[in-house]
């Protein structure tokens, strides 16, 4: 997913990314001052093209490397590869600028570019500008840790596309073909950044859906590594999204992990379905949630195995909670494409031989 496929400039672009940082990392890790010059280096760093680096005389290949996403170009702009690399490259910009502009051609790109950077490189010392570039750039190594994410030379699409075109879209985050897995941590910052850039997205496209009878439906296996660090957009699904056609169908495995808002909006979804619960507290919520004096916290914590209760409303009245038998699909994987309707029961006869 192209998460900087937003509409707008480079500086709108860049905001875009930082405001998606922020809901992953927190507003305590991203404060006002951090937030200005992420903005400004990540409106930079997309102005760094070809044309940019052939334009530097001397360019150490190995130190300043052509074809890397501006996840890359903004951390070196932070001095994570030394300060003098950072100085070389806001120069390069610059400079390019300059000469455009001096040939009568200007160009808006890169003139937006250098004036975002220019209160931390214009004048300053290495000693000014660190106080700048220590906590964001911080936050930049870690996303660069998964540079092939965002490398401009993996094949993309974008959320746009994705809605509009009502396309089927898994995104795994969990390990790749070649084994490779995702620490923890990387999971939940692409995956809370994913979110966020999806709410956006529908915010922009979806608009009125309801009424013109189109939807689109949100899976989610894990809802703690979506939730970021607010509950705000998981709880805009809730309270506003049915209007732009969103259905929602969020599952977790560990409720206790998410935080009270967005626990009690998540456990008071129109329908909810929970197996055993073992955590105490999880199993009175959901005991209240299903049906207030009818179920204890021993009935949920003494669900038999592949048994739900179930909560839900009809006609927008609230129904009697019931316990649900489910088939154990992991004892027999192959028929599990047929009982959900993807593929024809297999009979077991084998072809007679011609």
């Amino acid at each position: 997913i192209d998460m900087f496929a937003v509409p707008g400039d480079n500086a709108a672009r860049a905001v875009f990314f930082v405001n998606a940082m922020k809901y992953t990392f927190g507003r305590e890790a991203i404060g006002d001052r951090s937030f200005e010059t992420l903005t400004g280096v990540f409106t930079a760093a997309l102005a760094v093209d070809q044309a940019l680096l052939d334009s530097m005389e001397d360019r150490d290949e190995r130190a300043i490397e052509a074809g890397r996403s501006p996840i890359y170009y903004a951390y070196l702009l932070l001095g994570g590869r030394g300060d003098a690399i950072g100085v070389e490259l806001a120069s390069a910009i610059k400079s390019l600028a300059v000469k455009m502009r001096e040939r009568e051609t200007p160009n808006a790109v890169l003139e937006q570019a250098y004036g975002a950077i220019a209160s931390l490189y214009e004048g300053r010392t290495e000693s000014a500008r660190r106080p700048f570039l220590e906590a964001p750039r911080n936050k930049v190594s870690a996303m660069l840790d998964l540079e092939s994410w965002w490398s401009p030379s993996r094949r993309k699409v974008k959320w746009s596309d994705v809605l509009e075109g009502h396309r089927s879209v898994v995104i795994n985050t969990g390990s790749s073909p070649s084994g490779a897995v995702l620490e923890e941590n990387q999971n939940q910052m692409i995956s809370s950044m994913l979110m966020f850039s999806l709410k956006n997205a529908m915010v922009r496209h979806c608009s009125g859906w309801l009424e013109l009878g189109r939807s689109v439906t949100v899976f989610a296996d894990e809802l703690s590594l979506l939730a970021g660090t607010s509950p705000e957009i998981i709880s805009w699904i809730r309270d506003q999204g049915r209007s732009y056609g969103i259905r929602a169908i969020l599952a977790t495995q560990r409720p206790e992990q998410l935080g009270a808002a967005l626990r009690n909006n998540f456990l008071t979804y129109t329908t909810l379905i929970s197996f055993a619960q073992t955590d105490v507290t999880t199993a009175g919520e959901v005991a209240s949630n299903v049906g207030t004096g009818d179920w204890s916290v021993d009935d949920i914590q003494h669900l038999e195995p592949y048994h739900v209760v179930v909560r839900t409303s009809v006609d927008q009245r609230r129904q009697s909670a019931f316990i649900v038998k489910l088939p154990n699909f992991e004892a027999n994987m192959s028929a599990y494409p047929a009982a959900q309707g993807y593929a024809r029961p297999t009979t077991g006869a084998v072809p007679s031989p011609r």
